[in-house]
This record gives structure tokens, C-alpha cells and sequence, in this order.
């Protein structure tokens, strides 16, 4: 989030000593879930379903990252 308001993937890469293509990554990771996110209709059951499946995943995914 940092990164899209316009702060320094550099400066963000060393405060959290990862590669500055670890930071890109996980903001390409970010932009297409949003994408994808934006796509899914939220009108049907299967697609309320969808959502918080996939809210689970992405907590889940997250606690990994950090636990690495």
C-alpha cells in the first residue's frame, strides 16, 4: 500500500530487508487480485462464497509472508 501512495520501493526494501523484486512482486500480487476482485459478481451466493474464500486465503497467505 506504501508503495502505491507513492513511496521509494527502494527505501521500503531496505526498512524491511527484502529485494526491491520482492517489493515489485508482491505489488503486481496486489494489483491483481484487485483486478480480479473487481470482476467477481457479489450478486450471487456462489459469488459471496467466493469473497470470503478468498479473504481467507489471502489472511493466510500473509501470515506465511510473515512467518518466513
Amino acid at each position: 500500500m506504501r508503495v502505491l501512495g507513492g513511496e521509494s520501493v527502494e527505501a521500503l526494501a531496505r526498512e524491511y530487508k527484502v529485494g526491491v523484486s520482492d517489493i515489485e512482486a508482491w505489488k503486481d500480487k496486489f494489483l491483481k487480485g484487485g483486478e480480479a476482485y473487481l470482476n467477481i459478481r457479489t450478486d450471487t451466493p456462489e459469488g459471496k462464497k467466493l469473497l470470503e474464500a478468498q479473504a481467507t486465503i489471502g489472511k493466510m497467505a500473509m501470515e506465511i509472508e510473515l512467518l518466513k
